[in-house]
């Protein structure tokens, strides 16, 4: 089992990797992109195969709708909106106070965006901008039109580049800076914001989400999620080898207990201005802290132990194929007739079956796998 921390690398590492590789994403051959795939899962195995639990569990009421949804060979995937938690899944922005700001600086869009621009031109001569001086690179500029000061820039930068490259850098801002106009710059900086702040309600309600714990065991979780053990709970396995299993690996990651980075979108929308590779606008860095975000839960919940398969609207409806049951465990106060229409199925798609079942002192909790 992982540590929390390496739960919010592989996060991190295991999206950058599909990010870089897109293995689906090219209008090449059927030969090319079944090559390209083949790569890509090669890479991913060896990188994160022994990371992946052999078996996951979802823990399921005694109603029929869980039963049939076994008996069928699918899953119920959820809108996180209707999570137990209700800011699962969503950014920890204050656009509110992001807004606030532009209102009353219109300027501060042209600053950041000089100050990003400065960030960038330096990297280019291997000087690395320290990012927590960026207030004082703001009195770089005046106050009533957000205009640079010539001098002050160059006798500020040439603290940090060459006399040449720190006059080069000036000349280029002032050449940019000419042609902004604060005014007009203000209104699509503020729709784009405000866009974004659609996001999290987009998350909520469009996602297809299903979760699943890496112990069939937690006494918790039986409480919880399987009606005070009434209920039973499924294991399972995804083969690396099939397509569909191959789809639902792409997309489980685990869930990382700790707080949720405090995202500026107009940081974010300016960065993306001056990415090469922007994913959705922004650049890839802030991409994968979004996407962490969205995987990162309060630590009250990390009794769960929670991994989560999470699919785009566009793959259908809430119910999906998921042919990957291999045990059932039955609980200890399952009733008779819900064991037996179980194990009945469980019979019919050769899947093992377990029982809890009470030691002698009631003391503590023991599987045992049955006959069928």
């Amino acid at each position: 089992m992982m540590t929390n921390e390496e739960k919010k690398q592989f996060i991190i590492e295991a999206h950058k990797l599909y990010m870089e590789r897109r293995p689906y994403d090219n209008n090449k051959s059927f030969d090319k992109t079944k090559e390209k795939e083949n790569e890509f899962w090669k890479t991913y195995y060896s990188k994160f195969g022994k990371m992946i639990p052999k078996s996951l569990y979802k823990y399921r009421p005694p109603t029929k709708k869980a039963i049939e949804n076994l008996e069928n060979n699918n899953a119920w995937f959820s809108h996180p909106i209707d999570f137990d938690d209700t800011v699962d899944s969503t950014l920890n922005n204050d656009i509110e106070a992001e807004l606030d700001e532009i209102d009353k600086d219109p300027t501060i869009v042209a600053k950041k965006l000089s100050i990003e621009f400065i960030k960038i031109f330096s990297l280019n001569y291997g000087v690395k901008i320290d990012a927590s001086k960026i207030d004082e690179m703001c009195q770089l500029f005046n106050l009533e039109d957000g205009s640079l000061k010539e001098a002050e820039a160059k006798k500020y930068l040439a603290k940090k580049l060459p006399n040449l490259v720190a006059d080069n850098c000036v000349e280029e801002l002032k050449k940019r800076l000419l042609t902004v106009d604060y005014g007009e710059l203000k209104e699509p900086v503020t729709k784009a914001l405000k866009e974004f702040m659609s996001i999290n309600d987009k998350i909520r309600s469009e996602t297809l989400s299903f979760s699943v714990a890496e112990e069939g065991d937690n006494q918790a979780m039986w409480g919880l999620y399987a009606k005070e053990s009434r209920g039973f709970c499924i294991e399972y396995c995804f083969p690396k080898d099939e397509f569909l299993a191959q789809r639902m690996i792409l997309n489980l990651f685990p869930i990382y207990y700790g707080s949720k980075p405090q995202i500026n979108f107009l940081d974010a929308l300016i960065k993306g201005i001056y990415s090469a590779n922007k994913v959705g606008g922004i650049s890839p860095e802030d991409y994968r802290e979004w996407f962490l975000s969205a995987y990162t839960k309060n630590p009250t919940y990390s009794f769960q132990n929670e991994w989560r398969i999470t699919l785009d609207g566009q793959f259908g409806s809430n119910i999906q194929d998921f042919p990957f049951a291999r045990s059932i465990i039955l609980g200890e106060r399952i009733s008779k007739r819900t064991a037996n229409m179980l194990i009945k199925i469980a019979k019919e798609k050769h899947i093992t079956v377990y029982q809890r079942r009470y030691n002698k002192s009631y003391s503590k909790i023991i599987a045992e796998k049955i006959d069928i």
